[in-house]
């Protein structure tokens, strides 16, 4: 796991000693996902620079540090990731005649390139990446990323110029720019609690989408070719047309296989290793099948809380000592998560406003105290069905669909030029009306929403409304644009459910834009690397090939899984309601962290900033002061953003020095 940056500068009006420069200053703003090694490389006739730092997993020789090249000089590599299935390749290779050096994976991506070119080898790896890899032959600069999403790329065209890095605050360290907030993604963000791919939080700026990689050429005036190697959407139609015809007692057998197999090739370290354990079902199930390939006592890391609502503490404790893992867990105090609140700045290089990332970044930092890797149980929910909006999003769009489109359209319309004075006079005279009125902070919010609601024309679209967290984006960022809105069910086989489709939305948005965002930051700012078997490609086609009732049934989801985990464990320790892995936001935003958001607030800054309406903003927050909790994930997004803005301040400025 490492950090990349690179130029790539088609004019050639920079120097050597310019490339080298900005490509180091860019790489050292990202140290801490690789504090290892280091190491810049340019070839100024090409206006080529490639910057990398390591974090040292696999090969911790010298024969591992990057940039790289490969045996015939022709590719060069600064690449962050791990490819799982390396060792296979790597024999296959040599079969082939293949020499290596060394005993990275990095050596074996490129040899990869050399015999099979860019689109085979990407469709040939299981790992998680992201890498710049120039051509020095056909004078190429490809930008690749893995499957899911689950490390991150960024990469901006500057005319002539390009530039590219794992964070996005180590671009506004070249000074070819003049780095903006884009304002329609800080709309979006308000909406998602980040910024979806592939947005970015930065005016000429976008994020790799996962599965995907783009090909610049060194004739500025030629387009850059975008391809996408891997889908989803396809995949789930190539599983689905594919049905698993066992029983469902074979079908536990078969993902306790495939699964099991997708762990053990996420053991392979030169360094600890060890798992993240929160007592639930996904990274108990992990546990579980890492004790079952270990040939030692597997480490888990767990944190506590003092607040019983919030505290899974107890039952990882109880997995951990019926696996017989070697346990940590640490009960962190009210002063510990202040503080870490505090220090959130310049963890997340983009606005991200999920509050389970204060705990993230807590578990990961007692993980990096004794080992370097971890596996997580990240994407669970999404290949089984775990969320209970799965069913509670497809019961509204069904009531909603009692009344005809044709109806609603002029209905959204004719709300959308209802006068606030209307709507307030009809809450005061309806009780449920004057609740849901009470949510907004004012009447053109609570307009916006039921217009919005109304105006739905896909499930896909409901779902983002009803996730929404402020209810009228574009009324709070000032100057903002038209919300866009995903729509993937003509793509989809008609077979599948809503709840299914709802799953595969949330494997493209959710998962690579919220949940890998946030585990990838918190566990990189401390040098921790984090593995997601529930990601390997041969389980989630598995999954997908499985019928929707050995997956999820109404309400309880994840089926199989708990039928894999029933062989290592004994049901009472994980048949329990789910739990959020987060903290109390809203009762902390009133009490100890009650002046450190005071002056994030501050009314006089967000009027400077002009950025965001700052009546809203205040009005939020004293209405949250005066009740609450009912405000608590509207101001924690910008709180979280004006964290951000000073982060990005500082970079900025320390790009134009």
């Amino acid at each position: 796991m490492c950090g990349v940056a690179g130029l790539f500068d088609r004019s050639r009006r920079a120097s050597e000693t310019e490339l080298a420069g900005i490509c180091r200053a860019m790489a050292d703003s990202i140290a801490h996902r690789g504090p290892d090694d280091a190491g810049i490389w340019t070839d100024v006739r090409a206006g080529i620079a490639l910057g990398h730092r390591r974090l040292s997993i696999v090969d911790l020789s010298p024969h591992g540090h990057q940039p790289m090249h490969s045996a015939s000089g022709r590719f060069s590599v600064t690449y962050n990731g791990e490819v799982f299935n390396f060792r296979e390749l790597r024999a296959l290779l040599e079969s082939r005649g293949s020499r290596f050096r060394g005993n990275s994976d990095t050596e074996v991506l490129l040899e990869c390139v050399e015999t099979w070119g860019i689109e085979d080898t990407l469709t040939r790896l299981n790992g998680m990446f992201a890498f710049g890899l120039w051509d020095a032959q056909d004078r190429l600069l490809i930008l690749a990323r893995d499957r899911f999403g689950e490390k991150p790329l960024y990469f901006a065209e500057l005319g002539s110029r390009i530039v590219f890095a794992s964070e996005l605050l180590a671009l506004p360290r070249c000074p070819w720019n003049d780095w903006e907030v884009d304002r329609q993604a800080l709309a979006v963000y308000f909406r998602d609690l980040c910024v979806p791919s592939p947005l970015a939080i930065l005016s000429r700026v976008r994020k790799l989408p996962p599965g995907t990689f783009i090909a610049f050429p060194f004739d500025a005036s030629l387009r850059a070719r975008t391809h996408t190697y891997w889908s989803p959407v396809e995949e789930v139609a190539t599983s689905v047309g594919r049905p698993f015809r066992g029983t469902f007692e074979d079908a536990t057998a078969e993902f306790d296989q495939v699964l099991g197999q997708a762990v053990h090739r996420r053991m392979v370290a030169d360094v600890p290793l060890g798992a993240l354990l929160s007592g639930g079902i996904d990274s108990s199930t992990v546990v579980a099948l890492m004790a079952a390939h270990a040939s030692e006592p597997v480490r888990t890391f767990c944190i506590g809380v003092s607040d019983a609502a919030y505290d899974e503490a107890p039952y990882a404790r109880e997995i951990a000592r019926a696996l017989g893992t070697v346990h940590t867990e640490h009960y962190v105090s009210e002063s510990e998560i202040a503080q870490a609140v505090m220090e959130l700045r310049g963890v997340y290089d983009e606005p991200f406003a999920d509050s389970s990332q204060v705990p993230t970044l807590l578990v990961s930092r007692i993980a990096r105290k004794h080992v370097t890797v971890t596996l997580t149980g990240d994407g669970g929910d999404e290949l089984f069905g775990g969320y209970p909006r799965y069913d509670v999003i497809p019961d509204l769009w069904h009531r909603l669909n009692v009344v005809p489109r044709g109806v609603r359209q002029p209905l959204t319309r004719l709300i959308r030029h209802t006068p606030g004075s209307a709507v307030e006079v009809a809450a005061r005279l309806n009780d449920r009306l004057c609740a849901y009125r009470e949510r907004f902070d004012d009447a053109r919010e609570l307009v916006a929403r039921v217009s919005s609601i109304l105006g739905s024309d896909a499930l896909e679209s409901l779902y983002e409304v009803m996730q929404m967290t402020w209810k009228d984006p574009r009324g709070l960022v000032l100057g903002s644009g038209p919300l866009p809105v995903s729509n993937i069910s003509n793509d989809l086989p008609r077979a599948l459910s809503e709840a299914e489709r709802l799953m595969v939305h949330d494997t493209m948005h959710y998962l690579p834009d919220d949940l890998l965002v946030k585990i990838d930051r918190a566990a990189m700012n401390v040098a921790l690397e984090t593995r997601i078997p529930f990601l390997d490609p041969e389980v989630f086609a598995l999954a997908w090939s499985l019928p929707l009732d050995f997956r999820r049934v109404r309400g309880p989801g994840k089926r199989v899984l708990k039928g894999v985990l029933k062989r290592y464990l004994p049901p009472e320790l994980f048949e329990r309601p789910k739990m959020g892995f987060s903290i109390p936001v809203g009762r902390w935003l009133t009490g100890p962290l009650r002046n450190w958001a005071e002056a994030l607030l501050d009314e006089t800054r967000l009027q400077r900033e002009g950025l965001l309406d700052a009546t809203r903003v205040r009005s939020a927050w004293r209405r949250h002061l005066a009740r609450e909790q009912s405000w608590s994930h509207e101001i924690w997004a910008v709180l979280q953003f004006q964290l951000w803005h000073e982060s990005f301040l500082t970079a900025n400025a320390a790009g134009a020095q």
